[in-house]
C-alpha cells in the first residue's frame, strides 16, 4: 500500500544520500567508512516531507535584489544534504557562483541535490551551502524533499570524516548545530 511505497522511497533516499555525501567526502579526501557510521539508520534523522502547497495569486515575498514574485523565500537548507523530487510545476531557482539566479527545469526521473549549512561546516566551506528559491505559480504544486541527516550526537566537523582542513569553528553535535539553524526561522519564534 501506500505507506509501503513511502517506506522504500524513504530507503531509497538514504542509500542514495549515503552514496552521495561518501562520494564527496572521498573527493575532498577524508574516509567514506566515518560517513556510513555517522549516517547509520535507523538512529540517523533523515527526514522525508510531502509538501504540497495550493496555488496562490499573491506571492510570500517579493525578491529585494530582483523584484521576482516568490512562493518560496530565498533560504539554505540547515542540514547536511537535501534530495528533491520536485513536480512539473517548477519554479526552482538556485543561485551560481556568479551570483545570478539559474532556473532547475523539472525533468522527469531527475532528482535535485542540494547541500546545507551543516555539510557546509562539515567540509570546512570545501562545498557550499545551495541558495534557492521558488518563483510564483498560481497552479498548485507539490514538492518532495528528503533531508539527509546524521545521527544527533555526529560531531560537524572535518575531522568528524577526517577531511584535512581547518574547522569553520568548534566541533558541535548535529542536534545542536541543527537546533541553532532552525530557531532562526520565524516559523519556530516562540515570542
Amino acid at each position: 500500500g501506500w505507506w509501503d511505497s513511502v517506506a522504500r522511497t524513504f530507503d531509497a533516499f538514504s542509500k542514495l544520500g549515503l552514496v552521495l555525501v561518501q562520494a564527496m567526502t572521498a573527493a575532498l579526501g577524508g574516509s567514506p567508512e566515518r560517513v556510513a557510521a555517522g549516517f547509520a539508520r535507523p538512529r540517523g534523522l533523515s527526514t522525508l516531507r510531502f509538501n504540497r502547497y495550493p496555488g496562490r495569486a499573491e506571492p510570500v515575498e517579493i525578491s529585494r535584489e530582483d523584484g521576482a514574485a516568490l512562493a518560496c523565500e530565498t533560504h539554505v537548507d540547515s542540514g547536511m544534504l537535501t534530495v528533491l523530487h520536485q513536480d512539473a510545476c517548477g519554479g526552482l531557482q538556485v543561485r551560481g557562483r556568479d551570483g545570478c539566479w539559474h532556473d532547475v527545469p523539472p525533468a522527469r526521473g531527475a532528482l535535485v541535490v542540494n547541500t546545507g549549512l551543516a555539510f557546509q561546516r562539515l567540509v570546512g566551506g570545501r562545498f557550499a551551502a545551495t541558495a534557492h528559491r521558488v518563483l510564483l505559480d498560481p497552479a498548485p504544486r507539490l514538492s518532495i524533499p528528503f533531508f539527509f541527516e546524521p545521527v544527533h550526537d555526529f560531531q560537524v566537523t572535518p575531522a568528524a570524516l577526517g577531511i584535512g582542513v581547518a574547522p569553520s569553528g568548534e566541533a558541535v553535535p548535529y542536534e545542536s548545530f541543527l537546533a541553532q539553524e532552525l530557531a532562526k526561522f520565524p516559523e519556530y519564534d516562540r515570542n
